[in-house]
């Protein structure tokens, strides 16, 4: 089968999974979850579809990002959207399955917002939570919403689709379209890194932290973005479907109208610089210094010729990047047994830290060898604490 063919058959079967009278109910078992009850309300909803003989269906679903509100379970019945309940127990599950799918009472006394297509009274889009509001998940934006077990519900919702436009095209254009960008300045207008480079998380984001107000801003011009718009992003990401520009012009004003600090548009370098806050001077110095290795070659961080594109016609563009925590990093310090240590690495006795009090797995950068790692961190080093302590406890 084609991938066309695989990506057809998928979207079907979601959307007969979406679109069935079969009522169903999300649940988060990642770490979060688990560590929170998921679990236990999981085996709970089994016991109360089963003694009343009711046709539901459970989907297990990874973390949607709002880790203090698990266990954090989703029910949607044909028509309307998912509705979310926070902190479920084992007795908010026995109402839940009274009210809402045996009397089709949807219990907005307990809900806590909706996701998806239509509205319930009362009740706000889940993704419309102050946690949320100014949030625009990328790689994440399946969490919670798919089975992550389920490879067809990832490819229905976008997966492999990067994948599949790569292995369509020649390498010299695969190598072109993941290495262009655009001109990145700190807020004394100078560059510090090579824009080729900017899709490693953890290399931009070390660069971006030692910049001043660790920040830095990606500038862009007219004839930039009509190339995005035309040709879609320069980089490409297999896990993120998003392949073009065309809802540029309208974000952008969306974003302007809300307030957003972190995007700027100006007729000029000069209002630009100052609209961002980026020293004028150097800006314009920097960019005519990058327009001119854009005719030859980049001696000052050798980016590759091909991915210089100049900075000349108006308007011009300015996006605010920062590093953000995909986990807690640092904290107290340690040891083994959890007990914490001094600067001297001596021993407190009798006190002991854990979770993101003491994230001490992580230094600067946070692993993405697999999710959960600050989640795992917690409930492990937590477990180590209670035992250290315990057996510090039958020595006093």
């Amino acid at each position: 089968m084609t991938f066309e063919q695989i990506q057809h058959k998928a979207i079907a079967e979601w959307r007969y999974l979406e679109d069935n009278q079969t009522p169903r109910i999300y649940i988060n078992t990642s770490e979060c979850g688990r560590s929170s009850g998921a679990l236990q309300v999981l085996e709970q909803f089994k016991v109360e579809l089963e003694q009343r003989n009711i046709n539901a269906e459970l989907v297990e679903v990874g973390c949607i990002g709002s880790c203090s509100l698990e266990p954090l379970v989703f029910i949607a019945k044909r028509g309307r959207p998912r509705i979310g309940y926070s902190k479920v127990t084992l007795e908010i599950v026995s109402q839940l399955v009274t009210d809402y799918l045996v009397n089709d009472n949807p219990r907005t006394d307990l809900a806590i917002g909706t996701i998806g297509e239509g509205r319930i009274d009362g009740l706000p889009d889940f993704f419309e939570l102050p946690i949320f509001r100014h949030q625009v998940k990328i790689v994440t934006r399946n969490c919670g919403i798919i089975d992550p077990a389920n490879i067809d519900h990832y490819i229905a919702n976008g997966g492999y689709s990067g994948l599949a436009k790569v292995l369509s095209m020649p390498p010299e254009q695969v190598i072109e379209e993941v290495g262009k960008s655009g001109l990145l300045v700190n807020l004394d207008g100078e560059r510090f890194f090579n824009e080729e480079v900017i899709q490693n998380n953890t290399f931009a984001g070390n660069a971006i932290s030692g910049q001043k107000n660790r920040c830095a801003f990606m500038i862009l011009d007219e004839t930039a973005k009509k190339y995005y718009l035309k040709k879609g992003f320069d980089q490409l990401c297999y896990d993120v479907p998003i392949e073009d520009a065309s809802n540029f012009d309208s974000e952008l004003q969306s974003a302007i109208a809300d307030g957003c600090n972190d995007f700027f548009v100006a007729d000029t370098l000069e209002e630009l610089a100052e609209k961002a806050g980026i020293n004028v001077e150097n800006l314009k110095k920097t960019v005519a210094e990058y327009n001119k290795a854009c005719e030859s070659r980049d001696s000052l961080f050798n980016k590759n010729y091909k991915y210089l594109k100049p900075i000349k016609k108006a308007k011009f563009y300015a996006g605010r990047l920062v590093p953000s925590g995909f986990g807690s990093l640092g904290g107290i310090k340690i040891n083994y047994k959890a007990e914490v240590v001094d600067e001297g690495f001596e021993v407190i006795p009798g006190l002991y830290a854990a979770g993101t009090d003491a994230n001490s797995i992580h230094s600067d950068s946070y692993t993405f060898i697999m999710p959960g790692n600050t989640m795992g961190f917690a409930i492990n080093s937590g477990r180590i604490a209670g035992e250290s302590a315990a057996e510090y406890v039958e020595t006093l």
